[in-house]
Protein backbone atom coordinates (compact mmCIF):
# COMPACT_ATOMS: atom_id res chain seq x y z
CA UNK A 1 0.00 0.00 0.00
CA UNK A 2 1.41 3.41 -0.86
CA UNK A 3 2.44 5.11 2.11
CA UNK A 4 1.12 8.95 2.76
CA UNK A 5 3.24 11.84 1.75
CA UNK A 6 4.79 14.11 4.45
CA UNK A 7 3.18 16.88 3.71
CA UNK A 8 -0.25 15.46 3.76
CA UNK A 9 0.58 15.18 7.54
CA UNK A 10 0.07 18.57 8.09
CA UNK A 11 -2.83 20.36 8.29
CA UNK A 12 -4.10 22.11 5.08
CA UNK A 13 -4.34 25.63 6.63
CA UNK A 14 -0.70 25.18 7.46
CA UNK A 15 0.44 23.45 4.60
CA UNK A 16 -0.74 26.18 1.97
CA UNK A 17 1.73 28.38 3.38
CA UNK A 18 4.55 25.75 2.88
CA UNK A 19 3.52 24.87 -0.52
CA UNK A 20 3.96 28.52 -1.56
CA UNK A 21 7.51 28.35 -1.60
CA UNK A 22 7.60 25.57 -2.72
CA UNK A 23 7.95 24.44 -6.68
CA UNK A 24 6.69 21.37 -8.61
CA UNK A 25 10.55 20.07 -9.88
CA UNK A 26 10.80 16.52 -12.45
CA UNK A 27 13.16 14.34 -11.08
CA UNK A 28 15.60 12.54 -13.83
CA UNK A 29 16.66 8.90 -13.12
CA UNK A 30 19.81 9.05 -11.74
CA UNK A 31 19.93 12.88 -11.06
CA UNK A 32 22.20 13.80 -7.99
CA UNK A 33 20.10 16.19 -5.79
CA UNK A 34 23.04 16.27 -3.03
CA UNK A 35 26.34 15.95 -3.43
CA UNK A 36 28.66 14.67 -0.29
CA UNK A 37 30.59 17.48 1.01
CA UNK A 38 28.74 20.09 -1.20
CA UNK A 39 26.42 22.52 0.49
CA UNK A 40 22.31 21.96 0.79
CA UNK A 41 20.89 24.49 -1.89
CA UNK A 42 17.21 22.97 -1.36
CA UNK A 43 15.07 20.13 -0.03
CA UNK A 44 12.63 18.03 -1.93
CA UNK A 45 9.74 16.53 -1.04
CA UNK A 46 8.96 13.19 -3.60
CA UNK A 47 5.06 13.03 -5.27
CA UNK A 48 6.02 9.81 -7.15
CA UNK A 49 9.76 9.70 -7.29
CA UNK A 50 12.13 7.81 -5.40
CA UNK A 51 15.41 9.30 -3.81
CA UNK A 52 18.42 7.11 -2.41
CA UNK A 53 20.89 8.09 0.20
CA UNK A 54 24.29 6.13 -1.58
CA UNK A 55 27.25 6.04 1.23
CA UNK A 56 30.67 5.58 -0.55
CA UNK A 57 33.85 4.30 0.82
CA UNK A 58 37.35 5.37 0.40
CA UNK A 59 38.03 2.38 -2.34
CA UNK A 60 34.76 3.94 -4.60
CA UNK A 61 32.36 1.08 -3.20
CA UNK A 62 29.34 2.38 -2.59
CA UNK A 63 26.06 1.13 -1.06
CA UNK A 64 22.24 2.58 -0.26
CA UNK A 65 21.87 3.22 2.96
CA UNK A 66 18.43 5.08 2.83
CA UNK A 67 15.20 5.38 0.95
CA UNK A 68 13.11 8.42 0.46
CA UNK A 69 10.01 8.41 -1.09
CA UNK A 70 6.69 10.29 -1.24
CA UNK A 71 7.03 9.78 3.14
CA UNK A 72 9.48 11.84 3.46
CA UNK A 73 12.39 14.56 2.51
CA UNK A 74 15.58 14.79 0.60
CA UNK A 75 17.84 16.91 2.54
CA UNK A 76 16.80 15.91 6.28
CA UNK A 77 19.91 17.01 7.63
CA UNK A 78 19.27 20.71 7.44
CA UNK A 79 16.77 19.90 9.84
CA UNK A 80 19.23 19.13 11.84
CA UNK A 81 21.26 22.44 10.77
CA UNK A 82 23.63 20.18 9.34
CA UNK A 83 24.31 22.06 5.68
CA UNK A 84 26.15 19.26 4.32
CA UNK A 85 26.57 15.60 4.66
CA UNK A 86 28.64 12.87 3.28
CA UNK A 87 26.32 10.99 1.36
CA UNK A 88 24.92 11.75 -2.08
CA UNK A 89 21.38 11.52 -2.76
CA UNK A 90 20.67 10.46 -6.29
CA UNK A 91 17.12 9.80 -7.77
CA UNK A 92 16.21 6.04 -8.21
CA UNK A 93 12.68 6.42 -9.84
CA UNK A 94 12.05 9.72 -12.07
CA UNK A 95 9.24 11.31 -11.24
CA UNK A 96 7.85 14.56 -9.52
CA UNK A 97 9.13 16.37 -6.42
CA UNK A 98 8.55 19.70 -4.29
CA UNK A 99 11.67 21.82 -3.87
CA UNK A 100 12.17 24.10 -0.87
CA UNK A 101 15.30 26.15 -1.00
CA UNK A 102 17.38 25.55 1.96
CA UNK A 103 17.06 28.87 3.49
CA UNK A 104 13.18 28.70 3.23
CA UNK A 105 12.66 25.30 4.97
CA UNK A 106 15.60 25.74 7.81
CA UNK A 107 13.17 28.38 8.53
CA UNK A 108 10.29 26.96 8.40
CA UNK A 109 11.13 23.87 10.05
CA UNK A 110 12.85 25.90 12.94
CA UNK A 111 9.23 26.73 14.48
CA UNK A 112 7.69 24.47 16.67
CA UNK A 113 4.42 23.00 14.77
CA UNK A 114 2.65 20.68 12.41
CA UNK A 115 6.10 20.92 10.15
CA UNK A 116 8.43 20.29 12.86
CA UNK A 117 6.46 17.46 14.23
CA UNK A 118 5.91 15.26 10.83
CA UNK A 119 9.73 15.97 10.38
CA UNK A 120 10.44 14.83 14.04
CA UNK A 121 8.50 11.42 13.77
CA UNK A 122 9.64 11.09 9.84
CA UNK A 123 13.76 11.01 11.06
CA UNK A 124 12.71 8.37 13.59
CA UNK A 125 11.19 6.05 11.08
CA UNK A 126 14.10 6.89 8.68
CA UNK A 127 16.66 6.25 11.36
CA UNK A 128 14.91 2.77 12.04
CA UNK A 129 15.14 2.02 8.09
CA UNK A 130 18.81 2.70 7.85
CA UNK A 131 19.63 0.70 11.42
CA UNK A 132 17.37 -2.43 9.66
CA UNK A 133 19.51 -2.07 6.44
CA UNK A 134 22.79 -2.54 8.19
CA UNK A 135 21.39 -6.11 9.70
CA UNK A 136 19.37 -6.77 6.26
CA UNK A 137 22.57 -6.45 4.41
CA UNK A 138 25.27 -8.11 7.09
CA UNK A 139 23.04 -10.85 7.65
CA UNK A 140 20.12 -12.04 4.67
CA UNK A 141 20.43 -13.71 1.44
CA UNK A 142 20.11 -11.64 -1.64
CA UNK A 143 17.34 -13.17 -2.64
CA UNK A 144 15.84 -11.90 0.62
CA UNK A 145 17.07 -8.35 0.48
CA UNK A 146 15.88 -7.95 -3.05
CA UNK A 147 12.17 -8.82 -2.09
CA UNK A 148 12.61 -6.68 0.59
CA UNK A 149 13.44 -3.44 -1.36
CA UNK A 150 11.03 -3.86 -4.62
CA UNK A 151 8.57 -4.10 -1.66
CA UNK A 152 10.33 -1.08 0.04
CA UNK A 153 10.21 0.86 -3.57
CA UNK A 154 6.47 -0.35 -4.77
CA UNK A 155 5.08 0.89 -1.09
CA UNK A 156 6.13 4.27 -2.41
CA UNK A 157 5.70 4.48 -6.00
CA UNK A 158 2.40 3.60 -5.89
CA UNK A 159 2.15 1.65 -9.32
CA UNK A 160 3.30 -1.65 -9.94
CA UNK A 161 6.24 -1.02 -12.90
CA UNK A 162 9.01 1.26 -12.32
CA UNK A 163 12.60 1.53 -13.61
CA UNK A 164 15.94 0.40 -12.28
CA UNK A 165 18.64 -1.64 -13.99
CA UNK A 166 20.91 -4.60 -12.66
CA UNK A 167 23.65 -2.32 -11.72
CA UNK A 168 21.61 0.06 -9.47
CA UNK A 169 19.96 -2.63 -7.65
CA UNK A 170 23.54 -4.02 -7.38
CA UNK A 171 24.69 -0.66 -5.69
CA UNK A 172 21.25 -0.50 -3.80
CA UNK A 173 22.09 -3.96 -2.37
CA UNK A 174 25.54 -4.41 -1.38
CA UNK A 175 25.50 -7.35 -4.12
CA UNK A 176 27.48 -8.17 -6.98
CA UNK A 177 25.41 -8.21 -10.06
CA UNK A 178 25.51 -12.14 -10.88
CA UNK A 179 23.83 -12.25 -7.39
CA UNK A 180 21.06 -9.90 -8.55
CA UNK A 181 20.63 -11.75 -11.53
CA UNK A 182 20.27 -15.13 -9.82
CA UNK A 183 17.90 -13.33 -6.86
CA UNK A 184 15.74 -11.54 -9.72
CA UNK A 185 15.06 -15.15 -11.63
CA UNK A 186 14.00 -16.73 -8.41
CA UNK A 187 11.39 -13.97 -8.06
CA UNK A 188 10.75 -13.67 -11.56
CA UNK A 189 10.43 -17.88 -11.43
CA UNK A 190 8.14 -17.71 -8.49
CA UNK A 191 5.84 -15.46 -10.54
CA UNK A 192 6.52 -11.83 -7.74
CA UNK A 193 8.10 -9.82 -10.53
CA UNK A 194 8.53 -9.32 -14.30
CA UNK A 195 12.16 -7.83 -15.64
CA UNK A 196 12.49 -6.67 -19.04
CA UNK A 197 14.56 -3.90 -20.40
CA UNK A 198 15.36 -2.17 -17.65
CA UNK A 199 11.50 -1.74 -16.14
CA UNK A 200 10.12 -3.61 -13.12
CA UNK A 201 6.71 -4.94 -13.03
CA UNK A 202 5.39 -6.28 -9.28
CA UNK A 203 3.42 -9.35 -10.62
CA UNK A 204 2.28 -10.95 -6.92
CA UNK A 205 2.69 -8.78 -4.29
CA UNK A 206 1.60 -11.87 -1.66
CA UNK A 207 4.64 -13.95 -3.12
CA UNK A 208 7.19 -11.27 -3.41
CA UNK A 209 6.12 -10.47 0.34
CA UNK A 210 6.54 -13.64 1.22
CA UNK A 211 10.18 -13.83 -0.76
CA UNK A 212 11.11 -10.82 1.85
CA UNK A 213 12.97 -11.40 5.31
CA UNK A 214 11.01 -10.10 8.31
CA UNK A 215 13.21 -6.60 8.15
CA UNK A 216 10.20 -5.17 5.83
CA UNK A 217 7.73 -5.85 8.22
CA UNK A 218 9.67 -4.33 11.06
CA UNK A 219 10.20 -1.12 9.01
CA UNK A 220 7.01 -0.86 7.08
CA UNK A 221 5.06 -0.97 11.09
CA UNK A 222 7.52 1.82 11.44
CA UNK A 223 6.13 4.26 9.00
CA UNK A 224 2.96 3.21 9.50
CA UNK A 225 3.09 5.56 12.93
CA UNK A 226 3.89 8.69 11.07
CA UNK A 227 0.03 9.18 10.86
CA UNK A 228 -0.07 8.25 14.13
CA UNK A 229 -1.54 5.10 13.91
CA UNK A 230 0.36 2.48 16.19
CA UNK A 231 2.74 0.01 15.31
CA UNK A 232 1.67 -3.82 14.38
CA UNK A 233 4.80 -5.19 15.99
CA UNK A 234 7.52 -7.23 15.15
CA UNK A 235 7.10 -10.05 12.62
CA UNK A 236 9.00 -12.93 13.00
CA UNK A 237 10.59 -15.22 10.44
Amino acid sequence: MPLAPLLHLIPTEERQPLQSLMRRVPLELGETLIWPGEPIEAVHFPIDSIVSVITHGADGESVEAGLIGPEGIAGLPLFFRQDRTPHRYQCQVPGQAWRMRAADFTRESAAPGPLQHALLRYAHAFMALTAQGVLCNGQHAVDERCARWLLTTHDRVGRDTFPITHEFLAVMLSAGRPGVSVALGSLQRAGAVSYHRGQMTVTDRAALEAAACACYRITTDQFATLDGAPPAGPTAE
